[in-house]
């Protein structure tokens, strides 16, 4: 081999080493962004939001307001002698939220709202002063009202028995889960116009023109199945067994002076306890972010 031979050789030998690093590299370096991008997809946390819309149904008997409930019909009665006042068997109310699942575990956030309980009569009565009073005092084309709203804002955990809901997957089958809550709620009290007390300081008879209101934690434990229906839409159906007691529902009138109704039976005021069983019935889909 001629020196010039050996020159060419050593030139293309030194240019093969030199690139070769530079060729593994830049193999190496898409390898690694590769790599980085397929972990990354896989290790992306997914969540899976729901929407939805709940009607319920409760049994209740407060016990506070169907003591008031029995002793006011006793003076206010209708012309025919039918009662004036009715008391509360059953809760209506609507909720809307959103949940949030993990794996197994779906958190909830939503405002719940409940129809009128109680009764609004309209007509002609007669109000006697007492138990045993023969005369008595009509109110003609008259309403005894007696009305409660409540609403709530309540916070829910549930924890998937059987077949959670999955990222990107279309439920399929039925689910079950169970769990717990507390919510926060509020009432309001309406009474017939003219509705009003004595105050114990002064004597003085104070007309109520609005509603007596309360609020106070409520807290329940349930449990349900859903189960997919048309166009990735989910129908539930929970038990639920609800805690939520008012101690009284009242009005400020001043910054000491408070008007509230007091039970005949003990003396203290009035006492709404609205715990029962609930059924709801719930239309909800799930999204994935």
């Amino acid at each position: 081999m001629t020196s010039r031979e050996r020159l060419i050789l050593f030139a293309i030998l030194l240019t093969a080493m030199l690139l070769l690093p530079l060729t593994i590299k830049a193999a190496t370096e898409d390898e690694m962004v590769a790599n980085f991008i397929a972990k990354t997809e896989l290790k992306r946390p997914h969540r899976l939001f729901a929407p939805f819309l709940t009607v319920s149904f409760g049994k209740t008997d407060p016990k506070g307001y169907k003591n008031f409930v029995q002793e006011m019909n006793e003076y206010v009665k209708h012309v025919d002698g039918s009662d004036a006042f009715s008391g509360i068997s059953g809760i209506t109310g609507f909720e809307g939220g959103f949940s949030v699942v993990s794996d197994r575990s779906i958190l909830s956030f939503s405002f719940n709202y409940w129809l009128n309980a109680g009764s609004s009569k309209h007509g002609d009565f007669r109000v006697s002063p007492n138990l045993w009073a023969s005369a008595y005092e009509e109110y003609n084309d008259f309403t005894f009202r007696s009305e409660i709203k409540v609403w709530g804002v309540l916070l829910d955990y549930q924890y998937f028995l059987y077949n959670h809901p999955i990222p990107y997957a279309a439920p399929k089958g039925i689910s079950v889960r169970a769990g717990g809550g507390i919510g926060y709620y509020g009432a309001f009290w309406y009474l017939w116009d003219g509705f009003g007390g004595y105050i114990s300081d002064s004597g003085e008879f104070y007309e109520l023109e609005d509603h007596l209101t309360g609020t106070g934690p409520g807290y329940h434990a349930s449990a349900g199945i859903e189960y997919p229906i048309l166009s990735g839409f989910v129908f539930a159906v929970d038990a639920k067994y609800l805690w939520l007691e008012f101690d009284k529902l009242s009005k400020q009138i001043s910054s000491d002076i408070e008007l509230y109704l007091l039970e005949e039976e003990n003396g203290g005021p009035v006492k709404f306890d609205f715990s029962g069983p609930r059924i709801n019935l719930s239309i909800k889909r799930y999204f994935t972010f």
